[in-house]
């Protein structure tokens, strides 16, 4: 990567922190409270794109009742915090990047209550200048949206950002505004490919940053 890096845009679902289980089984609680369908996690696992209505709305979630599942997610997703942990090497990049002055944010389509509790059981809170979720976006990803909020946050010329995310669908929308896209290839992840890089490991970012 032939650019100076000034920022980055973390995805927060299978990139900082590996709570997939606990996103499944709190998604798949939703389900049933709404719809009454009882589905599995390993359905979730199966279905679950960057647009995570279509998941509720193919499991039976009216289109009036969409807007209660965030909210929800406060009830639900407490009751699988043993499933949550930090991404292999996370907190030791997100500590160098740090160090090296990169301004960091978060960009997630999840609800803001599950990003902040992992943001305090690990600890992480200073390393992130401003948290973007699905609750602070009228049109969640990939609409551009909450990528343009993070480029007013930062104040930084979009070709010296990264974003980062473990789903391809927003990549060429990131690419279209100027931003170089990684893929992170985590267990829900579809093809990477259209990708500016694509790695397994979150320490392989540290070779880009000069």
């Amino acid at each position: 990567m032939n650019k100076t890096i000034k920022a980055i845009i973390f995805d927060w679902n299978g990139v900082i922190i590996d709570d997939l289980d606990a996103v499944a089984r709190a998604n798949c609680d939703i389900v049933k409270a709404l719809s009454g369908k009882t589905v599995g996690p390993s359905t979730w696992f199966q279905e679950i794109k960057q647009d995570w209505h279509k998941f509720f709305f193919d499991n039976g979630v009216s289109k009036k009742d969409i807007e209660k599942v965030l909210p929800m997610m406060k009830t639900f997703y407490p009751k699988y915090a043993d499933f949550v942990k930090l991404t292999k090497n996370a907190n030791d990049v997100l500590v160098a990047l740090s160090q090296k002055g990169i301004k960091m944010g978060i960009l997630s389509s999840v609800d803001k209550y599950g990003i902040n509790s992992g943001l305090n059981k690990f600890n992480l809170q200073e390393y992130f200048s401003f948290i973007i979720s699905g609750q602070d976006v009228e049109h969640p990803k990939p609409h551009p949206e909450g990528l343009k909020k993070a480029l007013s946050f930062l104040n930084i010329e979009p070709k010296n950002i990264v974003y980062i995310d473990d789903m391809s669908t927003i990549f060429p929308v990131a690419q279209k505004l100027g931003i170089t896209t990684i893929g992170f290839k985590s267990r829900i992840s579809n093809d990477l490919s259209s990708a500016d890089i694509v790695i397994d490991d979150l320490s392989q970012i540290l070779s880009f940053i000069k």
